[in-house]
């Protein structure tokens, strides 16, 4: 049977496909992972703290040298008060696992083949046009911007946002109109409107 929308139209649900889960860890990569506990930590290990190391690896699911190399991080950035949990370990993890995640995806953005520079040509032409007409300012990635790089090679006596960063509003976000407040561009000897 076809699954309809709240308006009787069919709807086909469309499963993301999941990454493949790593096996549970046998029980001499637990013990080498709770011996490592011990040895930082200088805990006594006993059942209820290799149960209790098991069931979150298979939670976390943790692979063996993830979860050792998440164990010798911990260790090289601990305080002399520090407890590892397993929660810790999956933290890492999971952290180690987006970021590889985000570097794979950019590799492989970097890898594609180039965008037709035709397209990309008119892409321009119509954003230089329609910024034109609504009076917006050239777009601070252009070339040609020598005058607005040198603004932002200062500090601005607004934001007090660095050099080469772009001015940022009163809830700490950039601004979108420009890339810089009128005080930066004063500071910088130039006269150009933009949000404040």
């Amino acid at each position: 049977m076809t699954e309809l929308d709240r308006y009787g139209h069919p709807v086909e649900r469309v499963r993301p496909e999941r990454p493949p889960q790593p096996r549970p860890l046998t029980a001499d990569e637990i013990g080498q992972i709770v011996d490592l506990v011990v040895a930082y930590t200088r805990r006594e290990p006993d059942r209820t703290m290799i149960q209790v190391w098991t069931a979150q690896s298979q939670i976390g699911r943790w692979t063996a040298p993830e979860a050792i190399a998440a164990i010798h991080r911990w260790g090289a950035s601990r305080g002399p008060n520090d407890f590892l949990e397993p929660s810790d370990v999956t933290r890492t993890v999971r952290a180690e696992r987006a970021d590889r995640a985000r570097r794979d995806e950019a590799a492989r953005l970097a890898a594609a083949p180039p965008a037709d520079p035709a397209s990309r040509a008119r892409i321009d032409q119509v954003i230089g046009r329609l910024s034109s007409r609504l009076g917006w300012p050239a777009d601070p990635g252009d070339d040609d911007g020598a005058t607005r790089r040198g603004v932002l090679d200062r500090v601005c006596p607004h934001c007090k946002a660095g050099p080469g960063a772009r001015c940022v509003g009163p809830a700490g976000k950039p601004l979108t109109l420009s890339p810089h407040h009128p005080a930066r561009v004063a500071a910088a000897g130039e006269a150009e409107p933009c949000e404040s």
